[in-house]
């Protein structure tokens, strides 16, 4: 045995890691050390050691030992030297990479990567792949003698990374030679020669990818490199110096250890003394073989499940199962819907309420009645009407984020499989679908994940069918409308069960109109599902409300520039021409409706009505769904102008009671029960939502895919409102 030296009363011990006889066979040292010193300190590295499962464990969960530290104690403190001048460029590029990183900068830039990482352009390599294996393998028949590692093992995983990321095959040798010498770094007998050539492949590796990604952003392509210059999560994209880091970090971790596990797993089936031939016969043989191998490697490095995953799979028993997993599913969902009406309405009234005396204060002591209307009718009644919806937003993305991170979610992916196979999708699809709980516009980016084309199509077109938060607050107002929301049955309420009746429609629809899509247009076979499915854990209160504050924030931005725009621009609509001579004497309630609807809005609305009124809608429901295809929420905004001028007090009030002025349905109420209905339904189906449209045209790569989703969804809105308006007419609601 190499010479080893173990002091265990000062936890020291001596070792040379580049003696052959531990570096080819480190396994019966560890042991060793592992039973007669646990925690050690290696001489050579100057480094503390730790060598058992449950000490690693713990240091990895502390934060106070992660790998960023400088906030905790100085250079000084700890007694650690000033980086040199020479190799700053290394650490400064090391600095970005994810290995060095903590939360939550990790976690931020591990999601924008992960968003990036599609298992379609992998699946895109496998023909690539198995091609160039089978020609090394060529190359190697009729040899006598062959270096696995260097004719096989090492060609496989650069070529095939230089193909994923987009680069040159030609470039690979060069790649690896420039891996090598970063690698180097953190090798054993490290000295100024090694330094030296590290710093230098550093620069020429990181000039050698900027020039790629500049290239890439003025002509992407369907590559790694591509993705990950587009990826976006919460409005944050990756910097030029993360993009490069990532690319080289692919290229330094993703070669070193494929080149490993390929040499040692052949390693394993030779000393194993059977038939390779035997072995790999077919592929349910090849598997086989590979979970054989898997539970060898496991046996030998004494791994125990832990409890936590005994835990996991208990609860898997019961919320996998076929029929108690689906129900509980149900079941969660329902509770789901029902806590965000519930909980959320008290704080929505207050904010109603808050907005509406702003509002009439405004009116009471802004003589000039021009500023007064602006900002009472448009800012406070249009922006105001929409920002009241904030607990229930708040409440819905704070759901969200505490089932994904429980691990709930992947759960609810992998049961709704089976179902979505029914559509002609698989799980995948699932997640995307619900992705667009939050927003269309991530659910479709993260479609990028599904390997097969026409799935990926499919998904996109179906996905604006889920009801997005941008729907929430046209639901909140138009059930508010139609039921009472105090609980009707314990703590079940009228409103919450026609929420989640809502969600659920739109769920249903999307998933038939992805069968149809399927069935037609996109026809094509299924591949198969896989996923890995995370072991269930407590989440942190900090990561579930910082989650929730991002998708909270967006929200809060677009009515801050989209919503508040567009109902500027809606009031000077409902305003002008300026009617004050005409008006003089009126109320200003009555003043307000002449205004309205003598004013250009008016006539726009008029100009469309034809098209509408089999559904029930007036002019003024017409404009707001007009004003609606910017951002769905500035229907409410729109609405609330038209509330707010009726009565600032009371904008909720005047809304239940808008009356028609003229007309075969003069005196009756403009949002009756049947027209509520009615544009319920159009809002379940419309796309009417810019940004939606624009993505959907971004990752079809053409205008064809985003045409066909806005005219079938219009037309299917139309269809839809006018038949649940005939039957709430039929079954005589009012």
């Amino acid at each position: 045995m190499a010479a080893m030296q173990i002091d265990a009363a000062r936890r020291s011990v001596s070792l040379d890691p580049v003696d052959p006889e531990f570096f080819n066979n480190p396994y019966p040292f560890y042991d060793e050390i592992r039973d007669r010193v646990p925690a050690f300190k290696w001489e050579h590295y100057g480094h503390w050691c730790f060598s058992r499962f449950e000490d690693v464990n713990a240091l990895l969960r502390d934060r106070r030992f992660g790998r960023q530290i400088l906030h905790v104690a100085t250079l000084e403190e700890l007694g650690w030297p000033e980086t040199p001048e020479h190799v700053k460029p290394f650490y400064a590029f090391e600095r970005h990479s994810l290995l060095e990183l903590e939360p939550p900068v990790h976690t931020r830039l591990r999601g924008l990567v992960n968003r990036s990482f599609l298992s379609r352009q992998v699946e895109r390599l496998r023909p690539a792949i198995t091609s160039l294996c089978n020609g090394l393998l060529d190359q190697l028949e009729g040899s006598h003698e062959a270096d696995l590692l260097a004719s096989y093992a090492t060609p496989i995983p650069v070529i095939v990374i230089c193909d994923l990321l987009g680069v040159p095959g030609e470039m690979a040798q060069q790649l690896l030679a420039w891996s090598h010498d970063m690698v180097a770094m953190y090798m054993a007998r490290r000295d100024r020669a090694v330094e030296d050539a590290a710093v230098k492949a550093t620069v020429a590796f990181s000039d050698f990818m900027r020039g790629y990604i500049k290239e890439r952003r003025t002509s992407p392509r369907d590559d790694l490199l591509s993705e990950l210059i587009r990826a976006e999560e919460q409005g944050q994209k990756l910097s030029e110096d993360e993009l490069v880091t990532t690319a080289i970090l692919l290229l330094n971790a993703g070669h070193e250890a494929t080149v490993h596990t390929t040499g040692n797993a052949v390693k394993t089936i030779l000393e194993s003394g059977l038939d390779p031939a035997t072995l790999f016969a077919n592929d349910a043989q090849t598997e086989a073989t590979v979970e054989e191998w898997g539970a060898a490697v496991l046996a030998a490095a004494r791994y125990e499940e832990g409890s936590r995953h005994q835990v996991t799979h208990r609860l898997d028993g019961v919320l996998l199962h076929p029929v108690w997993g689906f129900a509980t599913f149900l079941v969660v969902m329902f509770a789901f819907f029902q806590t965000v009406f519930a909980v959320a309405a008290p704080m929505q009234d207050a904010i109603g309420a808050g907005f509406g005396w702003l509002g009439g204060q405004v009116h009471a002591h802004v003589g000039n009645q021009l500023i007064a209307s602006v900002l009472a009718d448009a800012m406070l009644g249009g922006v105001g009407s929409v920002l009241v919806f904030v607990p229930q937003v708040a409440l819905l993305f704070l759901l969200i984020g505490l089932l994904e991170n429980v691990g709930y979610l992947p759960r609810a992916a992998y049961l709704m499989d089976r179902l979505m196979s029914l559509t002609g999708l698989d799980g995948r699809a699932f997640v995307a679908m619900l992705s667009s709980v939050a927003c269309a516009v991530p659910g479709i980016m993260a479609t990028r994940t599904i390997p097969s084309p026409r799935d990926r199509l499919a998904t996109m077109l179906a996905a604006p069918l889920m009801t997005c938060s941008a729907r929430l607050p046209v639901y909140v107002l138009l059930v508010g409308l139609l039921v009472d929301d105090r609980p009707r049955w314990g703590p079940v309420s009228a409103a919450g069960a026609a929420m989640f009746v809502l969600y659920v429609a739109g769920a249903l629809s999307a998933m038939i109109a992805a069968r149809v899509l399927r069935s037609t247009v996109l026809r094509g076979g299924l591949l198969p599902f896989s996923m890995d499915l995370p072991p269930y854990r407590m989440p942190s209160a900090r990561t579930v409300l910082v989650s929730a504050w991002g998708s909270v924030r967006m929200f809060l931005r677009k009515a801050g520039t989209i919503i508040l725009v567009s109902t500027l621009v809606l009031w000077v609509l409902l305003n002008v021409p300026f009617r004050a001579a005409e008006t003089a004497g009126m109320g200003h309630v009555e003043a307000a409706q002449y205004v309205a609807e003598h004013s250009v809005a008016g006539s726009i609305g008029r100009a469309v009505e034809p098209a509408f009124e089999p559904l029930g809608f007036d002019w003024r429901i017409d404009l707001g769904l007009l004003g609606a295809m910017s951002a769905r929420e500035v229907f409410v905004s729109t609405m609330g102008q038209v509330a707010a001028a009726a009565d600032p007090a009371d904008p909720a009030g005047a809304l239940a009671g808008l009356r028609h002025g003229d007309g075969p349905r003069a005196g009756q109420r403009v949002l009756d029960g049947p027209t509520v209905i009615a544009l319920l339904a159009w809002f379940v189906y419309a796309l009417q939502c810019t940004s939606t449209i624009a993505v959907i045209r971004r990752e079809s790569n053409s205008w064809r895919w985003p045409a066909l989703a806005f005219g079938y969804l219009c037309a299917l809105a139309w269809v839809m409102a006018f038949l649940a308006r005939q039957v709430a007419l039929a079954l005589g609601v009012t």
